[in-house]
């Protein structure tokens, strides 16, 4: 065997996993197949009256199932292969006459769990690294080598519901405390604790007492039901799998473990015929890719510990949290103690949420604070590893705060810029040292998107964006590298979409049918709300740097203008956008018509419904295209992990490229073909798109 050994003493079988040439044990086609050889020698042994399962990985049990085997799934048929093929090695772990146990020091996610819920009894070790949970909704399926009928039985119904639909994933003294786990023992002797354990035969189930009324008649049916109108409110009914685990749960719960597992492989194996789970795990597999992406291979040993911030808008502010939060010491400077007042306030309250999340203790929290300190003058940056400047978007600002920033550092102090649409290029020329300076693109609000373009200049060392990239990816978030233009990546694909449904309200369409067609589609937000809640005038000034760089094509409504420059309108933060806001909730701001004589479409029709979202669609498809031709991103791959991060766009479509593939590139450029006579001459298609629509190709094939 390559991956298991098997090992007798007396009475006892040790199984040890050790899947080679990788970092992780995982389940597939293989290791199955030596499990269920295994399984054989196991079987014929009445010697035996205990097995051991454990692992020789650090940190990890089993990591789950081999995500890539999943992904290759095309049907119905293939899919149901793979379950079965999972839910009879688990079976006859199951119903082994000796006594079973999955010793797990580390990771026991999806099905590495249900090996484990397969066995007697699941023992844990006090690792902090222990980690447990049925993650696959997240991957477009349900747990489908036992997992909706055995964990479940095992802690209850209603716990059962919201670990599966969620897909949540706890730690060991969690597990132990919901009865996931019968017994922790200390990882530095987890072998001989386990064995005292079994001799002194102390090593017990503990089971979930389950209520009686678990028992009664419908108890289960409201139960799933009232599961069922929560998981719909927040996932819109895009997401079938949450669905999908409900209805299993709510058919079996009762019933047989052997009906109830065939319940199952039913259910999952119909996810398989979509599209969404192959979607969600190519995401999957774009998030891994960034953490290997080429770049890194630049990379110095230098840490990224001190940073300074320039500014305490809400941007610098914001990314000054965000270091504080994944442990740098950070330095601010603004013009004035009231704007830096700011910073120490908002780091006091996330300190307190940290608190309150279990996250950090509160005799922590002085120490933290004490790791910022702050000025309104440009010393004691000196000792900086890096300087992020967030001051307003105006290159003379920008340029003249710089100036200063370079004068404050050392010699090997990183520089970078925060900013959406300017220039790096213009900012690197007025350096000194430009090989130090990148831009470095947040997103807002800062806490809560996962995406950093990466903006080089010209100039800059492969070793800085190496650096950086990496002290971002530890910190969680991903980074893209993205070439210097207009907009870079993101704005110059999601502004065309904005501008796009100011263009459709102007024809009459309500603002409010407009987002909600949009959000139907499966975007968090429309694009007309999504604009005041950045600000109109924010929107106004990228759409003009990108009506410089490229043309009609982004040219803005006359009626846009004026009510930005001359009304004032700002959105949100004005009281006044699209919208128009209270403390309490917010209306249609009509008077965007009724000042432009404009007639308001009060009934749409499905064909309405059909241009309105095509045009949104469509034109960020064509300008992405052009993104790829000009290679302003690497690959079709980081564009959709980009869009997904950075805008939202719905992850079950794939990102909007693999959308575009999905419907055809033939089928977008006869559409956008149509648009550009019948609307206006930006929808005409790129050359890109017309190449691959003529040579009958696609964006990822």
């Amino acid at each position: 065997m390559n991956h298991f050994s098997l090992t007798f003493h007396e009475q006892f079988a040790y199984v040890k996993f050790d899947m080679k040439n990788e970092k992780v044990n995982k389940l597939n086609l293989i290791t199955f197949h030596e499990l269920s050889h295994l399984l054989e020698q196991l079987e014929d042994n009445s010697k035996i009256k205990w097995v051991l399962f454990d692992s020789s990985k650090p940190d990890v049990f089993i990591a789950g199932a081999d995500i890539k085997e999943l992904q290759s799934i095309q049907s119905f048929e293939e899919g149901q292969e793979v379950i079965q093929r999972g839910h009879q090695i688990f079976n006859r772990i199951s119903a082994l006459k000796a006594k079973t146990v999955a010793l797990c020091d580390g990771v026991a996610l999806g099905g590495g769990l249900e090996f484990a819920l397969a066995c007697d009894f699941i023992v844990i070790t006090d690792s902090e690294k222990v980690r447990f949970g049925l993650p696959e909704v997240n991957f477009g399926i349900i747990p489908g080598w036992g997992g909706t009928q055995r964990l479940p039985r095992r802690i209850g119904l209603i716990q059962g519901l919201k670990h599966i639909v969620a897909g949540k994933i706890i730690d060991g003294k969690k597990a132990l405390a919901l009865g996931v786990a019968d017994a922790m023992v200390p990882s530095s002797s987890k072998h001989d604790a386990l064995m005292d354990l079994i001799r002194k035969k102390k090593l017990r189930r503990r089971h979930a007492k389950r209520s009686i009324i678990e028992y009664i008649p419908g108890y289960t049916a409201f139960v799933c039901r009232q599961a069922k109108k929560e998981t719909l409110k927040k996932t819109q009914g895009f997401y079938p799998a949450p669905i999908k685990a409900i209805d299993v749960i709510s058919q079996t719960f009762n019933k047989p473990l052997s009906v109830g597992l065939d319940v199952e492989i039913q259910g999952v194996s119909d996810l398989f015929d979509t599209a969404i789970p192959r979607n969600l795990m190519a995401l999957f597999f774009a998030q891994e890719n960034i953490k290997k992406m080429p770049q890194l291979k630049n990379s110095s040993h230098r840490m990224v510990q001190n940073v300074g911030i320039f500014g305490t808008g809400l941007m610098g502010s914001g990314i000054g949290l965000w270091f504080l939060k994944n442990g740098h010491s950070i330095r601010v400077k603004d013009v004035s103690w009231q704007m830096i007042r700011n910073v120490y306030q908002g780091a006091y309250k996330l300190l307190k949420k940290q608190v309150a999340r279990k996250k950090v203790k509160k005799f922590k929290i002085p120490l933290l604070m004490d790791t910022i300190s702050s000025t309104v003058d440009n010393n004691g940056f000196g000792t900086m590893d890096m300087i992020v400047e967030a001051v307003p978007e105006q290159m003379a600002i920008k340029q003249k705060t710089l100036a200063e920033i370079e004068k404050s550092v050392n010699s090997t102090t990183i520089i970078a810029t925060n900013t959406s649409s300017l220039s790096i290029d213009d900012m690197a020329e007025k350096l000194q040292h430009p090989s130090r300076f990148l831009g470095v693109h947040f997103f807002s609000p800062v806490e809560k998107m996962p995406l950093v373009e990466i903006v080089p200049s010209q100039h800059t060392s492969p070793v800085v964006i190496a650096d950086v990239c990496k002290m971002i990816i530890k910190n969680k978030k991903f980074p893209i590298v993205v070439k210097n233009c207009p907009g870079f990546l993101i704005n110059r694909i999601l502004l065309p979409y904005v501008n796009e449904a100011i263009y459709l309200m102007m024809q009459g369409f309500k603002i409010d049918d407009i987002d909600r067609i949009a959000c139907k589609f499966g975007m968090p937000i429309g694009p007309l709300a999504l604009a005041d809640e950045v600000g109109l005038d924010i929107g106004y000034n990228v759409l003009t740097i990108l009506k410089k760089g490229y043309g009609q094509r982004f040219n803005m409504s006359s009626q846009f203008e004026d009510a930005v420059k001359k009304e004032q309108l700002l959105g949100k933060k004005s009281g006044r956008g699209f919208y128009i806001y209270t403390k309490a909730n917010k209306s249609v701001n009509f008077d965007l018509y009724k000042k432009n004589s404009i007639v308001v479409k009060y009934r749409i029709s499905k064909q309405d419904e059909t241009e309105i979202i095509d045009r949104l669609v469509l034109i960020m498809i064509n300008e992405a295209s052009r993104c790829i031709e000009e290679e302003v991103v690497q690959s079709a791959e980081q564009l959709d992990l980009a869009m997904i991060m950075g805008t939202g766009f719905p992850p079950f479509r794939g990102g909007l490229l693999q959308h575009a593939d999905d419907r055809g590139p033939a089928d977008i450029v006869h559409r956008l073909n149509h648009l550009a006579q019948a609307v206006d001459q930006r929808f005409k298609p790129s050359s890109y798109l017309l190449k691959l629509s003529k040579e009958n190709l696609t964006f990822y094939r």
